[in-house]
């Protein structure tokens, strides 16, 4: 309640701004392929690993993107995979003119395809990479795969890794823009997160980010359970505000690592409040216990000072 109420107070008088938990609209795909950082990273491997192979797209989403791309570079045959009806109806009607591409309604574990696939495209990715569930979807697709296939790169991207790192709270500048950008009103705290769109992360941190958890499809096995004791350093001293989180995607074949730490990426980045802000020096210790289990997926998070003052409690979410 306290860490609820100090943050409610945070946002009235910040005025800030904040777009509510929704299902994905077209401008929401829009926004994703305007994403050119994002967008460039996975054409690349694409265009690299695609051309004579049966390919399989987890989570098209309404505009076909990364199917498309497959077709347009000589993928011999593309299953688009959408679980939303109304998107996987206009996936359907964008991809009518490329026979080679079948867009199947339903979710990965009820799939059962015509022949086995050599490649699986996805950006089944959230603020924190495994929150979407493209572990459990990922898996399921395995069986999928033609035996042969997992003896060279089989998944677009290969890697995606969460980052934790303590932060400030962004300053009045960020809160008035989006605000003006979106017209829209910030929530009070889900789950014990905040959601922070086009968040300047570098300018927030007080120390160097530590990994949370590491999604790989390129190395045996994944582990689905992931505890870290972690611990900062502060190099830039200031009010601790919380913990945010920011993900990286390796698609591979020498694309350039994708990071939602960038403004201009189209994910959020989700910071977890401390009870009640506390001025950090340089060269102080934060100690960070995590836990991920990638099942569910849920999520913990402690935090404390060394001499033991307890920053956030033990937290889990979803």
């Amino acid at each position: 309640m306290r860490r609820a109420a100090a943050w409610a107070q945070v946002i009235f008088l910040s005025c800030c701004a904040f777009a509510l938990s929704r299902p994905f609209t077209l401008e929401d795909y829009e926004a994703m392929r305007a994403d050119e950082a994002r967008t460039q990273a996975f054409y690349k491997a694409i265009d690299e690993l695609a051309p004579g192979k049966a390919v399989l797209d987890l989570g098209t989403g309404a505009l076909a993107l990364l199917a498309l791309r497959a077709a347009q570079r000589g993928a011999r045959r593309v299953f688009a995979v959408e679980v939303d009806p109304s998107a996987a109806a206009c996936a359907a009607e964008k991809v009518r003119s490329w026979p080679q591409i079948q867009v199947l309604q339903g979710r990965s574990q009820d799939l059962e395809l015509p022949e086995p696939v050599d490649l699986v495209v996805h950006e089944v990715l959230g603020e924190i990479a495994s929150r979407e569930g493209v572990v459990s979807s990922l898996a399921e697709a395995e069986r999928l795969l033609r035996p042969e296939a997992k003896a060279s790169p089989w998944s677009v991207p290969r890697r995606a890794c969460t980052w934790l790192a303590p932060a400030r709270w962004p300053g009045p500048r960020y809160l008035q823009d989006y605000r003006a950008r979106t017209g829209t009103l910030l929530a009070a705290p889900s789950e014990g997160l905040l959601r922070l769109p086009n968040l300047p992360v570098s300018e927030c941190l007080l120390a160097e980010p530590r990994i949370f958890e590491d999604l790989h499809w390129d190395q045996e096995p994944l582990l689905r359970c992931q505890k870290r004791s972690l611990e900062f350093t502060v190099t830039e001293p200031g009010s601790l505000a919380g913990f945010v989180f920011f993900i990286t995607v390796d698609c591979g074949q020498g694309a350039p690592l994708v990071s939602s730490a960038e403004v201009e990426s189209h994910w959020a980045n989700s910071l977890c409040p401390v009870d009640t802000p506390v001025f950090v020096a340089a060269g102080q210790k934060i100690v960070v216990e995590t836990e991920v289990n990638l099942s569910g997926p849920t999520y913990c998070l402690e935090a404390r000072l060394p001499g033991g003052q307890l920053l956030v409690p033990r937290t889990i979410f979803q």
